[in-house]
């Protein structure tokens, strides 16, 4: 591995080294470098950053991610998982007949998805065991705060049914945007953030587990906002990062940060 460069954390007092694997290009930050207990960070950043409604209202966004992996799928999904659901808010958007169940490590987060009837896990993926198998397994800005992505993603495949799909959201360090901002990318935040995945990490693991690639674009996501703070220019950031982010050839190449990528488990494979 090399050692790409120094980054300070926006979320404790220290800095942590980044480094890059030769083989597959992924990157990644080295949690224990510094002693910090990344669940109790995790809580205090979720109270500390906005106040979450109990009521439900639906969201374009997830909508969108609903569409999406219905035709997937080719049907209305049975079950589904979301790992690292937060409030509930996707999960909410599937209709109450089918068997929600969220991960999340967040207390605060828990006890608002639990008053909103949802199966809450309150713990980390890796200590959980699952009697069931899902459809629908969904992790969204979830793996980048992974200690342990190989067992992460060794347990994640591994609930979802044959013939089911695995969709993942992960911030890009492939992207446009990534290579240009550098040490400025927000999503450089350890140890909140410690992992950044290549494209040919991902599908060569799933592809050895009996997924294949099924859909691949690229979002906006928390773009960078040059106009946010010109007088007179203030709208301007509304309204043309959703313009581009809407165009077909921005979602295919790497423009942009969030990568979304979703697989189809072989149905020849053992249950």
């Amino acid at each position: 591995m090399d050692e790409v460069m120094q980054i300070d954390s926006p979320v404790t007092p220290y800095s942590y080294m980044l480094y890059e694997c030769h083989s597959c290009a992924s990157r990644f930050f080295n949690h224990s470098e510094h002693d910090v207990s990344l669940a109790e960070l995790y809580d205090d950043l979720a109270k500390h950053r906005a106040h979450f409604p109990v009521e439900f209202t639906p969201k374009p966004y997830w909508q969108n991610q609903k569409n999406i992996l219905i035709n997937l799928l080719g049907k209305e999904p049975e079950s589904i998982l979301d790992v690292g659901a937060r409030t509930g808010d996707f999960l909410l958007h599937f209709d109450e007949s089918i068997h929600r169940t969220g991960v999340e490590v967040s207390n605060y987060f828990c006890e608002i998805a639990r008053k909103r009837g949802l199966t809450m896990h309150e713990a980390f993926l890796e200590d959980i065991t699952f009697e069931n198998k899902f459809q629908i397994v969904s992790s969204y800005a979830i793996m980048e705060h992974l200690k342990d992505p190989v067992k992460f993603l060794d347990i994640l495949q591994a609930i979802v049914k044959k013939g089911g799909i695995l969709v993942i959201m992960v911030p890009t360090h492939q992207s446009l945007k990534a290579r240009f901002l550098q040490k400025k990318w927000h999503m450089y935040s350890p140890p909140e953030h410690l992992n950044f995945y290549s494209r040919r990490m991902l599908d060569e693991y799933l592809l050895d587990k009996g997924f294949t690639l099924q859909k691949r674009y690229y979002s906006i996501g928390g773009m960078f906002k040059p106009f946010r703070n010109v007088p007179g220019l203030k709208k301007i950031h509304r309204k043309i990062p959703g313009f581009l982010d809407a165009l077909p050839l921005i979602k295919k190449i790497p423009v942009y940060d969030h990568m979304f990528s979703y697989y189809k488990r072989d149905y020849s494979l053992d249950e």
